[in-house]
């Protein structure tokens, strides 16, 4: 399979489509960069070789940290207050919301090509967040 025909370069500005056997091609791409088919709908999986350079580890590595250092401020500044179980079971659908974002982005940063469509347990996360924001 070909690189694919996109505007800008075949493999994205972050890497080079390189020839091989067969007049067939693949995006290698650069230090840092890989392909990834998450919110990446150009691609299927069978096609990762030659799918656009857009996914960056440390970018999303950084993100995922700041959102679980705002999770937790955001569950002590909920908790500060708290003097009754009333009081608590009144916060339980943001105390929960917290929870599932918080492993949602731990396992993120630990396995950061694990994303939404390709990780059972990450989308099954990120899906109950939103069911939960939504009923908050």
């Amino acid at each position: 399979m070909s690189c694919q025909n996109i505007v800008g370069s075949d493999c994205g500005y972050r890497g080079d489509c390189v020839p091989f056997a067969n007049n067939e091609s693949a995006c290698v791409c650069q230090k840092g960069w890989s392909q990834n088919l998450e919110w990446n709908f150009a691609a299927d999986k069978e096609d990762m070789s030659t799918s656009v350079c857009h996914f960056n580890v440390k970018i999303i590595r950084s993100l995922y940290i700041a959102l679980i250092i705002l999770c937790c401020v955001q569950t002590v500044i909920l908790m500060r207050n708290v003097r009754t179980i009333r009081q608590i079971k009144r916060r339980s659908g943001w105390i929960a919301l917290a929870f599932c974002v918080l492993i949602m982005s731990a396992f993120r940063v630990v396995k950061p090509e694990s994303g939404y469509s390709e990780s059972y347990g990450f989308s099954l996360l990120f899906t109950m967040a939103n069911l939960i924001a939504i009923y908050q």
